[in-house]
């Protein structure tokens, strides 16, 4: 039902506001954060056609070998599974057929759990290289194309934090928000 992933998607835009604002709150209590922090706000453009077929099963393959599937199904059963649906994924839209050409259809079931499991592997390397490269962050965190981080050198930091956001994938690109460190305008 649209109504109610509509529902779900503006509870989660809330609960995930209101978190940030208690963040917020916290971190005034405490002194707050230096003058040079910055909030940054991140969305993917065009999430779902950025992730082709091949790159999602690899993260999905790495994730089967990290976590078996609790029902001793082999992972190999499952990553031909897994493909047999991306590879056969069409969809009717007013009585004409359609096939992506490009990317993850959006309609499947598996769509959002697929594409969730790339962003996780990306996650992680980013956050690697911003260790590598001494960027002080109080945390990167991502919810489907949406991402979130506070850089504490933001001046310094942000053109290296930004390179290194657009070098983890070739077809996937990122729109910043950018505020100081007492407000949510990153959300926006």
């Amino acid at each position: 039902d649209t109504r109610e992933t509509n529902l779900r998607g503006i509870c989660l835009n809330h609960s995930y506001l209101f978190l940030l604002l208690r963040l917020n709150h916290n971190w005034s209590s405490l002194g707050g954060l230096p003058p040079t922090a910055k909030q940054v706000g991140g969305d993917v453009v065009k999430l779902y056609p950025s992730v082709d077929n091949t790159d999602g099963v690899p993260a999905v393959e790495n994730l089967l070998t990290e976590y078996p599937n609790p029902d001793g199904l082999p992972k190999d059963l499952i990553i031909e599974a897994l493909k047999i649906c991306l590879e056969e994924n069409a969809c009717e839209f007013c009585g004409r057929h359609f096939k992506p050409n490009k990317g993850t259809a959006m309609g499947p079931c598996h769509s959002c759990e697929y594409v969730d499991i790339c962003m996780g592997e990306l996650d992680d390397k980013l956050v690697e290289k911003m260790e590598e490269e001494n960027i002080s962050h109080t945390g990167f965190k991502i919810f489907q194309d949406d991402s979130w981080d506070i850089l504490i050198n933001a001046d310094d930091d942000l053109p290296k934090f930004e390179e290194i956001l657009e070098s983890l994938h070739p077809s996937i690109k990122w729109t910043l928000n950018v505020s100081g460190s007492d407000n949510c305008h990153a959300l926006e």
